[in-house]
């Protein structure tokens, strides 16, 4: 296990470059100047970017807008010539690449081709899914496509309890999937990709958080995260909300439901990553599902021009400035 983590951490290196820590180094000096000086300073590129393969799932989960059916903009996946032009912008000083944003990414029908473009350019990836469509040839293209890192969404360690939220999931298929990278990694002697489960705290599953972590040790898997839920409507379903306050970004008080978490006019993630939609579009972060605020579009422009651009300044400004009145914020934990 010891021998496995030290040979993940240095072929991590492998995806640093000189320049990329360089950027790094810009982004921090930037975010915390700007939080002194009450003032928009913006220097460096993008260290990490979400880039959407596509926005359909083959689940209805219902505290989704995709399976909810409440996404406002057309459903379809990235064209893989724009995916390639971004890619290449971006290679020299982006560190790592979130292939996923709404949607199941393997329903993307280049997938594989993407995670090994990024991979061919240095940039280290990561996929979120809920697994329900790898099977044993899957987790062998996984394996094959140089993929670093998978999240699997799974929020229950019994059937009946995962199958409450991930509607039209099945639990066992699930934990085959595991098992399927396991067999694929073993085979072809990797440490690759990094296998990570992901455990949604709700009221009704809170009870199973010990369960999940020890199917998780008896999978072998490297990393459980238990993450609290976004709840849309938050003030009118306290039912979803679990009773204890670590697992989640909510409080009831006098029958009433209020975000836990302070809201600060600053904001990392916006200043270090962004969010690409299927569409081509620079969007602030993964809470514009909507692409509300769309700061500029990949087809026509640079990831540069974007961020120079006049849009990118406003909303940087309307961060540091008044964050508490951009709506996407105030679900924000």
């Amino acid at each position: 296990m010891i021998l496995k983590l030290i040979r993940q951490k240095i072929t991590f290196f492998e995806y640093v470059s000189i320049y990329k820590i360089y950027n790094l180094i810009l982004n921090i000096f930037s975010f915390v100047v700007s939080i002194l000086l009450n003032k928009t300073l913006k220097m460096g590129l993008p260290i990490s970017m979400s880039i959407e393969p596509t926005n359909t799932c083959n689940l209805k989960c219902p505290e989704c807008p995709v399976g909810m059916d409440l996404m406002k903009r057309g459903k379809g996946q990235i064209d893989i010539e724009l995916y390639k032009k971004i890619i290449n912008q971006t290679s020299n000083y982006l560190i790592s690449l979130n292939l996923y944003f709404q949607g199941e990414p393997f329903l993307n029908k280049n997938i594989f081709e993407m995670i090994k473009y990024a991979s061919s350019k240095k940039i280290y990836t990561i996929i979120s899914t809920n697994a329900q469509l790898i099977n044993q040839t899957c987790a062998n293209d996984i394996i094959n496509s140089k993929l670093n890192e998978i999240i699997i969404s799974i929020d229950g360690a019994t059937p009946e309890i995962y199958e409450k939220y991930r509607k039209g999931a099945n639990f066992q298929k699930v934990l085959n999937a595991i098992k399927f990278i396991q067999e694929a990694k073993n085979k072809a002697m990797s440490v690759f990709p990094i296998i990570k489960i992901q455990f949604i705290v709700f009221k009704y599953n809170q009870h199973e958080i010990q369960l999940i972590k020890q199917i998780a040790t008896d999978l072998k898997v490297d990393k459980t995260i238990i993450k609290t839920a976004q709840i849309y409507n938050y003030q009118s379903k306290p039912q979803l909300i679990p009773d204890n306050k670590k697992y989640s970004r909510y409080l009831i008080k006098n029958n009433k439901v209020m975000k836990k978490n302070k809201m600060y006019n600053f904001c990392w993630r916006f200043w270090s990553s962004n969010v690409v939609t299927i569409d081509g579009f620079l969007v602030p972060c993964c809470f514009d599902k909507d692409e509300k605020y769309i700061l500029g579009n990949l087809k026509t422009q640079t990831i540069k021009e974007v961020i120079k651009g006049k849009k990118y300044k406003t909303f940087a400004t309307k961060i540091i400035q008044e964050r508490k009145n951009i709506d996407i914020c105030n679900n924000c934990n």
